[in-house]
């Protein structure tokens, strides 16, 4: 069965003891629009009009739909149409901190993605490479029995020629794509630190951003412990009220400290701890590294025993993998994650359709 995340959580309570950083449900129980990227429901109308409910971090949440709206209409702009709430929405985000960091994010995402022909020009010289490079092994097993076959000699060195040119060709178009990437990364840092941001979840969002760019992005994978301590004063505060931000700060944490546990619970209401529908500690992960490429180990506080699954799923809440483990005194499990894209993805422990906990996932091919 099918199931979907959703933040925050439906409908809009801002008493604290109604306050969910998550929620998840399948298809036949989301509400409107949650799991269906082409509707606009209640909720996006009164994000983009800004008549959500005002209370606990309401400005926060806003702030946060909006650049989950503003990112959805821009990936699919027909929605707008004829839609004059959307327009006047559009209009102002694009002119504020939510178009400003779309820009951004759509930036960083540029900076791990190859110039269309020099990737195909990649392309087929790694087809080639795994051609001729077994088109050599091949040479080489007939020269072991017959080691003074000019012909054999004469492919053996053109083939070698061929492979180390086609080395040097890829070589060469990584190194400019380094460079370009370097120049690249100095123009973002720039247009980040550049967004006029007044509130907390803002400025989360810009320092995080700047480590980010200065770390992950640049191919730094260890902090300093100066950008440690901002990147843990960031992930320790409530998600609610501080934006999307600390959720990218925690899955950079989690690189420092894989068994760091932020708990919302207590984060988002004062030390008092809310009443949510899973709460067993020992369900709690981390996840490293993260951000990841193909693999990532969820490492948990203590060994478990469990027979689930485990999803991912997108930004929008579709589910892009799904596993049946069966886990036996275990305090880690590998995920394997070959043919997902490049993005920010949750990762979910379910048991019986009931999520036990959930970690952000960052992903970077």
């Amino acid at each position: 069965m099918e199931t979907y995340t959703y933040s925050p959580c439906l409908p809009f309570s801002f008493t604290k003891s109604y306050i969910q950083t998550t929620c998840t449900c399948t298809q036949s129980t989301c509400p409107t629009g949650i799991g269906d990227n082409d509707i606009i429901d209640n909720v996006d109308t009164k994000i983009a009009t800004d008549s959500l409910p005002t209370g606990y971090c309401s400005d926060a949440i806003h702030w946060t739909g909006g650049r989950q709206l503003y990112s959805r209409l821009m990936a699919n702009p027909s929605l707008i149409n004829g839609n004059t709430d959307l327009q006047n929405f559009m209009n102002s985000a694009s002119q504020n901190s939510i178009g400003a960091f779309y820009n951004i994010e759509q930036q960083i995402g540029a900076l791990f993605t190859l110039d269309s022909t020099d990737q195909a020009q990649l392309d087929t010289n790694r087809t080639e490479l795994a051609t001729k490079t077994d088109q050599l092994l091949s040479v080489m097993e007939q020269l072991a029995t017959d080691a003074e076959n000019s012909q054999l000699l004469a492919s053996r060195d053109q083939l070698s020629q061929d492979i180390n040119a086609l080395h040097q060709q890829n070589d060469g178009l990584l190194a400019t794509f380094d460079g370009d990437k370097a120049n690249a990364i100095s123009a973002v840092r720039s247009a980040n630190l550049a967004i006029s941001v007044t509130s907390d979840y803002e400025q989360n969002q810009q320092r995080i951003n700047d480590i980010f760019l200065q770390t992950i992005a640049s191919d730094i994978y260890d902090f300093t412990a100066a950008q440690d301590s901002v990147i843990l004063s960031i992930a320790d505060q409530c998600v609610i009220c501080g934006g999307d931000g600390v959720l990218l700060a925690r899955s950079m944490y989690a690189s420092v400290d894989p068994k760091k546990v932020f708990s919302d619970d207590v984060l988002c209401a004062g030390g008092q701890a809310l009443k949510r529908p899973t709460s067993d500690p020992k369900y709690v992960f981390g996840i490293a590294p993260n951000p990841a490429s193909n693999y990532v180990y969820l490492h948990f506080t203590e060994q478990i025993d469990l027979v689930g699954k485990i999803t991912v799923l997108d930004t929008y809440g579709r589910l892009v993998q799904s596993i049946d483990i069966e886990m036996d005194a275990v305090d880690s499990y590998p995920l394997i994650l070959d043919g997902i894209p490049s993005g920010i993805y949750t990762v979910s422990l379910v048991n019986d359709y009931k999520v036990l906990h959930t970690e952000r996932l960052v992903l970077v091919k």
